[in-house]
């Protein structure tokens, strides 16, 4: 079983919204339901913070896509 970056998101919004604040909580949360860690694994704490960080990049580029937030600046242009 695999999940793409919107799966993942999805199931921390529920854990969040479920009363899954930390780390450690994300990481017992997940492997209580059975759901594997990006790389098949048990999750890790370090893979909850990466896991947290990719959903982050992954909202902020469809952000900028959409035309919401801040657009990178350009080099050279002040």
């Amino acid at each position: 079983m695999s999940f793409s970056t919107s799966d993942l998101a999805t199931l921390f919004d529920e854990l969040r919204a479920s009363g899954v604040l930390t780390v450690p909580d994300f990481v017992d949360a997940l492997n209580a339901r059975g759901v594997p860690a990006l790389d098949g694994g048990p999750w890790t704490p370090t893979k909850v913070c990466r896991a947290l960080s990719v959903i982050a990049i992954d909202r902020t580029r469809h952000d900028r896509l959409a035309g919401f937030g801040p657009r990178p600046a350009r080099a050279g242009k002040q």
